[in-house]
């Protein structure tokens, strides 16, 4: 599904109001328009501000009158780290990620557009269906 990550990946739980409008609104509207569909979720930029019991009034604000929730997410691949990807290094830290969050029944995966993330993809997901997990279309 798409989400609104903002327009220019700013942090905005440091941002001022107008600038965390200006952020959301411009992305929803160039969403709308390549795709037809409109997002109705934001993920904040680093997680900030998006977090249960730290959501920043700025961004719920926004959110709230563009029809978005705010959601972050429950497992971090740390692709964008070196080595770039999802590699068999990082495999036993998400691993964990998923054992300390036993019972979920969805989760959220942050992954990043790579070139690198995208080689791994289908081990990674491989890998997920031994760990037991199905997959469900959007």
């Amino acid at each position: 599904k798409i989400q609104n990550h903002s327009w220019s990946h700013p942090n905005l739980a440091t941002a001022k109001l107008e600038k965390v409008q200006s952020e959301l609104a411009d992305t929803q509207k160039i969403i709308k328009q390549v795709t037809g569909i409109s997002p109705d979720k934001i993920r904040p930029p680093y997680g900030a501000g998006g977090w249960t019991g730290k959501i920043d009034p700025e961004i719920s604000k926004v959110a709230k009158n563009l029809s978005l929730t705010i959601q972050n997410w429950d497992i971090d691949t740390e692709d964008w780290q070196q080595p770039r990807g999802i590699g068999t290094d990082k495999l036993t830290m998400i691993k964990k990620q998923f054992d300390r969050s036993a019972g979920a029944r969805r989760f959220n995966v942050l992954m990043h557009v790579q070139n690198e993330t995208a080689r791994d993809l289908p081990n990674f997901i491989s890998e997920l269906k031994t760990w037991g997990f199905t997959f469900q279309k959007p």
